[in-house]
């Protein structure tokens, strides 16, 4: 028991400083923009009822995936609860902030209440975009195996009949038109003689 209280503790830790990070790369603004969206308003009974329901699923998703096992795609679902949170804040604030810049601001026109929610919503939208472009800015040959499509296609022109290619990965084969078997994780000697035994007409080692 005690045991999987420090595996729930750890993997809670994890979620909530890594993955939520994950989806939400500035949580200070959000939490501040919620924080915002939940006492600039006064609460009723009935949206009692619904935040309490609405935390309850966020609490449960975490501490649920936190008792098994987690995945940072796990947590997708309480995206759309984040961003309805975040949408009722600033549509709470810019009422907020028009009604006070007109009280306050020797203006004679008040100031559209849409108009702080778009210029908010632009300022938020512009915080992620850094790091969205910093995720997607990575060398595409890292990522995408183009030598293993390659070299399926090399082997697809030089082939006659169907082929049987053992690689790492069912990539070549795939491109190939072959059928694929796994490389096992042994020597290179015990590989060639189970190639040789399995009548492998390639073997593809990267």
């Amino acid at each position: 028991m005690a045991g999987l209280w420090s595996n729930t503790v750890k993997n809670l830790k994890k979620q909530l400083k890594q993955y939520i990070l994950e989806i939400f790369p500035f949580p200070q603004l959000f939490i501040l923009l919620v924080f915002i969206g939940f006492f600039f308003q006064p609460w009723t009974r009935l949206r009692t009822a619904k935040e309490i329901y609405l935390f309850s699923f966020f609490i449960c998703t975490l501490i649920g995936y936190a008792l098994t096992v987690i995945e940072v795609r796990y947590l997708y679902p309480i995206i759309p609860i984040l961003i309805a949170w975040i949408a009722n804040s600033i549509a709470q604030f810019g009422h907020w902030a028009s009604n006070t810049a007109s009280n306050v601001l020797p203006i004679d026109r008040k100031i559209n209440p849409l108009s702080v929610q778009v210029l908010t919503s632009l300022i938020v939208f512009a915080t992620l975009i850094s790091p969205i472009v910093s995720r997607m800015n990575y060398k595409i040959s890292e990522k995408h195996p183009f030598e293993e499509k390659q070299a399926g296609l090399w082997i697809k022109n030089q082939s006659i009949s169907p082929s049987l290619i053992m690689a790492q990965s069912p990539i070549v084969a795939f491109y190939a038109g072959a059928d694929h078997i796994f490389v096992p994780n042994e020597e290179f000697p015990k590989v060639l003689e189970y190639a040789k035994r399995k009548k492998v007409n390639y073997l593809v080692v990267s």
